[in-house]
């Protein structure tokens, strides 16, 4: 089972949050309109059905990327914060609408579930500490579930490499990366044997050190056949790029 990037996550995060806005604009037309119940019943089940898909997607994000399959950077993480403070008066005014049309038009509205948007509530109260307060009451005004920030279960927050392990990678892949140094350039003929095993080590060392510094996920889509593909992502994907790309001679005797 092929699991997407950070990067895909959020492309179908953002291709669901283009379907509830388009949805929503043309729900906020029948206010100004004169449709029937049925019409209105109807798009508001529409509505209501994008928003959730929307939302769950969104809380679903936060949930895996703490995952040690994904390769979370500060900027994702800060990014993310604020998208889910930005989605805290989506979630609001999603809900207003609805109220507001089932208000006028007399039709049924949806109520969300005692545990809704639990998983935003959370982070936002880890990451968020001086807001909290004033987004919980955003959520209680608007009569909306604040089981998130109310749980004493708390967010268990993002693993982004600690500073530990950054150094323990640096120096590793700088022994790595000088003993190959050292053999090759004191072995004049290399066997094609040792050849292939300086290029391992001293490529491992190179992708420790590069893993380390570089923020951000590598990504690469490498075809090597008409029907073999290869998808890596991180610093496997830094591995395989130093190791096949430019690739230089092997020596002869």
């Amino acid at each position: 089972m092929t699991r997407p990037t950070i990067t895909e996550f959020e492309n179908l995060i953002e291709a669901d949050r283009k379907q509830y806005f388009s949805c929503l604009q043309t729900t906020l037309a029948l206010l100004n309109g004169i449709p029937t119940s049925d019409e209105v019943q109807s798009q508001m089940t529409v509505l209501h059905n994008k928003g959730v898909t929307f939302f769950n997607l969104f809380e679903r994000s936060i949930d895996e990327y703490g995952l040690p399959y994904f390769e979370l950077n500060r900027d994702t993480k800060n990014r993310k914060i604020e998208d889910a403070e930005g989605l805290v008066d989506v979630i609001i005014n999603h809900w207003t609408t609805l109220r507001q049309l089932s208000e006028k038009f007399s039709v049924n509205c949806p109520t969300p579930s005692t545990s809704a948007y639990s998983s935003v509530q959370r982070l936002l109260n880890y990451f968020e500490k001086e807001k909290s307060n004033e987004l919980r009451n955003k959520f209680m005004a608007a009569k909306l579930p604040t089981k998130g920030f109310d749980n004493k279960a708390k967010f268990s927050g993002w693993k982004i490499g600690g500073r530990n392990l950054t150094v323990t990678q640096i120096a590793v892949g700088l022994v790595f990366t000088i003993v190959t140094g050292l053999l090759i350039f004191k072995y004049d003929i290399l066997t094609g044997m040792q050849y292939m095993f300086c290029r391992i080590v001293f490529v491992t060392g190179i992708t420790l050190i590069g893993s380390a510094l570089i923020e951000g996920t590598v990504n690469i889509n490498w075809t090597i056949q008409k029907s073999l593909t290869i998808k890596a992502v991180g610093w496997i994907a830094i591995f395989l790029l130093l190791l096949y790309k430019n690739m230089p001679n092997a020596p002869t005797p």
